[in-house]
């Protein structure tokens, strides 16, 4: 394949213009045009000898004449009206309540690339279990004009070769799963809400494993009403839900929330009764934290 300027000037530029057959005065309007706009013709010739011819500037051109460039043909992507993600990105920011500690970071858009680098195989790469969450802590996740700050996440493998708390895939969890069913601009990855305990959590999920969102705060303007302010483990018990009983998620919040305020009245002289831990104990699930709860009481 190679670029060539042997065809002649008008034929080449009419062939680019698709008016090779056109009439004479459409063709003297397609070379006026050009003129006009200081396009000049130059032709591929594939390996095959067919040719094509296209219309550049001759800044352009010369480029292509000296490297010969050889790669993928694609359409550029179509104008769009709609905001680019830094303009809205950094809109939010400005009429952010938390306008002063976040406008001195500097964000990225993510790419498939990177996606690509995290989708790579943990037991070859065990070291992304940990940079992964590293990777997101900060990130944030836009929706329109909303946007989600992401402070903590939990890393969980997709096999059981991987994690032990890996995503299950039984018939009865398969709404629940958080795998990229297509690619899309930013790569395999995805993000689900689902519904777990009693609670919706956010997940984002790539091909080799999840993140469970497990602290967040709504940056954009609206974040000062209680409604979009963070989920965190001291403040989860005081969110509204549709059920009337406490998830087994409330019941440990509560729980932290009084240790944070006998630390905070007493410091290092808190204390707490040894009841309220039976108490919780008797109305957990039988799981590993059910375990970690009756280890405290013996102890």
């Amino acid at each position: 394949m190679s670029f060539n300027i042997a065809t002649r000037k008008d034929t080449a530029l009419l062939i680019a213009s698709d008016a090779r057959s056109s009439s004479k005065e459409d063709q003297k309007k397609c070379i006026m045009f050009a003129t006009l706009a200081d396009l000049n013709p130059i032709t591929l010739t594939s390996n095959t000898g067919k040719e094509y011819c296209f219309l550049s500037k001759l800044k352009n051109i010369n480029n292509i004449l000296m490297d010969q460039p050889v790669g993928n043909w694609k359409l550029p992507l179509e104008n769009s009206n709609t905001k680019t993600f830094s303009t809205i990105l950094n809109h939010i920011i400005k009429t952010s309540p938390f306008h002063k500690c976040l406008s001195d970071t500097r964000y990225v858009e993510l790419s498939n690339s990177i996606t690509n680098m995290i989708n790579k195989d943990w037991v070859q790469f065990p070291q992304l279990r940990y940079a992964i969450p590293q990777l997101f802590s900060g990130a944030v996740i836009m929706d329109g004009s909303s946007a989600l700050l992401l402070n903590v996440l939990g890393p969980y493998g997709r096999l059981r070769t991987d994690d032990a708390h890996f995503e299950r895939r039984t018939k009865s969890a398969v709404h629940q799963l958080s795998f990229p069913r297509k690619e899309n601009k930013y790569g395999w990855i995805t993000t689900v809400a689902v519904q777990d305990d009693n609670t919706t959590k956010l997940k984002i999920g790539f091909l080799t494993c999840n993140l469970l969102v497990t602290s967040s705060l709504r940056i954009s303007s609206i974040s000062t009403d209680i409604t979009f302010q963070p989920y965190t483990i001291w403040t989860l018990y005081n969110y509204d839900f549709n059920q009337s009983l406490d998830s087994q998620s409330q019941k440990l919040s509560l729980i932290f929330q009084r240790i944070t305020l006998a630390v905070i009245a007493d410091g290092d002289g808190a204390r707490i009764e040894v009841n309220i831990f039976r108490n919780l104990h008797e109305q957990l699930n039988n799981n590993c934290i059910k375990d970690v709860i009756k280890q405290v009481i013996d102890f």
